[in-house]
Formats: structure tokens, C-alpha cells, sequence
């Protein structure tokens, strides 16, 4: 190919192009979804701005799923009857993020559906942005960026800034196709989405059922992403809340991996997975306690806390020499949080086979995974050798 056009052919300006492609996506219509747990006041907020007269366009309903609220006497949701454009479907019963949207796409009549969550606030132009990457029937879903808003003072940042466990809220801005992305900040062709639908297997509260159904979306074709579709996401203000939430996550993540491997068309996506600190810790732990009764030297129990605190410090010190401390020592509580909930349950014998692999979510989207891998060894290894030493020094000295 030489480059030149070709004859019998008309070649369109490059802009003339794009702006046709466009159109492409315009002439679809919108189903937003929503499901709503006790944030109906938010909601009515998204629903007004996704319907005022200043957007490029607008959806062909907002769908909003009533997830076990109480739904007698409730001003805000009266509200929501009241706006135009929105339904509001009620649950039987709590059933979960997941199960609502399933709800939610089974009565969608629009081309696209687009995931929203309650508490997140989608910019002017969202849905347009949205639609004009439906540029080809190649594309069956969309992802835009999540925009962790801080409730700090404008003058600081949150600690969990530069979490690697939020990444994936990002991965829109450096990727041009992902193979998954978090439902705040999601669209896909609504023929696509009712033969994938999100597994209920997953914790209610949510956690892992973003992924797989990305993974099973992605059998249909390709997820885009979409840098000018930004929703806002307030940050986690309560403490117990997190580390629940990385734990959910955790337990999410062993599930996530054993559908995987059950999954007919899935198991390219499976990779070994890396020996996270917490897995050494209990393996050294256990170790230990064989060595106190085979030696009877109680100071070898400094091995299994040496490797974690070693690898505490090089992440401080060596690893992220220029980084905030505390965004680093948030981030190792969380990692430590998510790795706990995921090693116990892969104790269940359902999860047992798959103790040492996880889902390889992207090739370059959690290059983080394998950096983290050798870190995480490197220097709990030089902590194990420490710990041995002075459990030598300190158990035999006269």
C-alpha cells in the first residue's frame, strides 16, 4: 500500500471523516440505569441534569432501580416520578447492585444502555460523549474516566490519591480499549447486555461483577473508552466503610478468578498470581511456629513480622522515594486489607485450586501487578533473612 488514493473511490477529508463516524453514535438512543440503594435525593439530582435543556442530547429514559428502600412516604422519590424521562422500578427485596441493573436492562428499550452509579455525578455532555464512540458495530461498550472528588480542604489531598486499587477509575484517560471497567462510568449495546447481564455471585454490596461482565462483553467485541465521558465520584469518608470495601473486593477477587476458570472462553485471562505480603506472612507464620517447636527458640517468630516490616520500609523509602509517606502507608493498609480477604476465602475449598492466580486484567492496564510481585518478594525476602539472624543472635547468645 502505497498510501495514494485509490481510484473509484472518493476519499473524505479526515475531519469530514470523524464528524460522519460521529453522527453514527447520535443516531442511537439512550436507557440510562441506575441503581438505587438510600442516596434517592442524589439521584434526583443526576436525573435533572441528564434531562435539562442544555445537554447536546438527551436519553430516551433514565431507568432507576429501588434497591430495598423503604419506599412509604419518601418525598425524594415521589420527586423522581414527578421528572421526565424517569421510571422507577422496585425491587421485591435487597438484591444488590448487580441484580438491580440486571432489572434495569431487561426493561431498557433504548440502543445503548449506560451505567450510572447514585452517587456520582456525571458531567454536561456525558451521554453525548458516550454515543459518539458507537463509531462501528465493533464497538459494544464504552468506558469513561471516574474522578474521585475530595471532601478535604481544597488545599490537601486525599490520602487514598495514587492508590493502586483505584486505578481501574482511571484507565480510560491512558488506554484507548479496555477489557473492563467500574458500572460508575459504563455503556454497552443494549442487545450486548442483555445476553451478558452482571452474575449475582458476587457480593451484594459490590465487588468483581464490573470485571467479569467486561470480560464477557468483551466476547461481542471491543470497549472503547471515552476521555471527554467524566463522572465525579466522592472519596470514601468513613473509615470502617474502606476497609470493608477492600476486603469486599478481596473476597470478590477469588471469586472473580474461579468463574474465570470455569469460564468456557475466559481462561486466556488467567495468569499466576503474585505472592502478595500477606500471603508470606501467613506461610512465614506458619513456618515459624514449626521451627519454635522443632528448636524451641521463641525469637524465630521475628521472622514472618521482619519480612512485613521491611517491606513496609523499602515501599517507603526505595520503591516510592518521591511520594507522599502517607499515600503510601494508606495504600499498603488497603493492599493488606485486600489481600487478607482474598487469601482466607481461597481457604474455601471452592477457591483453594486457584490460591496463586488472578485475572490479568488488561496486558498493560495492572502492569502494576508484576511490579508490585517483585517488590513485595525482593524485600520480604531481605526482611525473612534479617529476621533469621537476629532470631539466630538473640535465641543463642550466652
Amino acid at each position: 500500500m502505497t498510501g495514494l488514493p485509490m481510484k473509484g473511490i472518493a476519499q473524505l477529508p479526515n475531519d469530514t471523516r470523524e464528524a460522519e463516524n460521529k453522527s453514527i453514535g447520535l443516531r442511537l438512543t439512550a436507557s440510562v440505569v441506575i441503581p438505587c440503594g438510600r442516596r434517592a435525593r442524589d439521584v434526583v439530582k443526576i436525573a435533572k441534569q441528564l434531562t435539562t435543556s442544555n445537554t447536546k442530547c438527551l436519553p430516551l429514559e433514565i431507568i432507576v432501580v429501588v434497591d430495598g428502600m423503604n419506599r412509604k412516604d419518601n418525598s425524594d422519590i415521589d420527586d423522581l416520578r414527578q421528572l421526565q424521562l424517569v421510571q422507577v422500578v422496585f425491587t421485591e427485596s435487597t438484591v444488590g447492585a448487580a441484580a438491580a441493573r440486571n432489572m434495569g436492562i431487561q426493561i431498557a428499550g433504548g440502543d445503548v444502555v449506560l451505567f450510572l452509579d447514585d452517587d456520582c455525578e456525571p458531567t454536561e455532555n456525558w451521554l453525548h460523549s458516550h454515543l459518539i464512540k458507537y463509531t462501528c458495530d465493533e464497538i459494544v461498550g464504552v468506558a469513561g474516566p471516574v474522578v474521585f472528588t475530595n471532601s478535604l480542604a481544597t488545599d490537601r489531598k486525599n490520602p487514598l490519591d495514587d492508590c493502586c486499587l483505584l486505578y481501574a477509575f482511571d484507565s480510560p484517560n491512558h488506554y484507548e480499549e479496555l477489557f473492563w471497567a467500574p458500572t460508575a462510568n459504563l455503556s454497552v449495546r443494549n442487545c450486548v447486555a442483555k445476553r451478558c447481564l452482571f452474575s449475582t455471585e458476587f457480593p451484594k454490596d459490590g465487588g468483581g461483577e464490573d470485571v467479569f461482565f467486561g470480560f464477557n462483553v468483551r466476547e461481542f467485541g471491543k470497549i472503547a473508552t471515552s476521555r471527554d465521558a467524566v463522572v465525579y465520584h466522592p472519596y470514601w469518608t468513613r473509615k470502617f466503610d474502606i476497609a470493608r470495601r477492600f476486603c469486599r473486593w478481596g473476597r470478590a477477587d477469588a471469586i472473580l478468578t474461579a468463574l474465570c476458570l470455569n469460564h468456557e472462553n475466559l481462561h486466556e485471562y488467567i495468569v499466576p498470581r503474585e505472592i502478595t505480603p500477606i500471603t508470606w506472612f501467613f506461610l512465614s507464620s506458619f513456618f515459624s511456629s514449626n521451627l519454635f517447636f522443632i528448636t524451641g527458640n521463641p525469637w524465630i517468630f521475628l521472622v514472618p513480622f521482619m519480612g512485613l516490616f521491611c517491606w513496609v520500609i523499602c515501599e517507603l523509602l526505595f520503591w516510592h522515594p518521591g511520594r507522599n509517606p502517607v499515600n503510601t502507608v494508606v495504600e499498603i493498609v488497603a493492599v493488606i486489607f485486600f489481600d487478607t480477604a482474598s487469601t482466607l476465602i481461597r481457604f474455601k475449598p471452592r477457591f483453594f485450586s486457584v490460591m496463586f492466580k488472578r485475572v490479568l486484567f488488561f496486558p498493560d492496564q495492572l502492569v502494576w501487578l508484576w511490579t508490585a510481585s517483585s517488590r513485595v518478594q525482593s524485600s520480604t525476602l531481605i526482611g525473612y533473612c534479617i529476621g533469621l539472624l537476629l532470631s539466630i543472635v538473640l535465641g543463642y547468645r550466652k
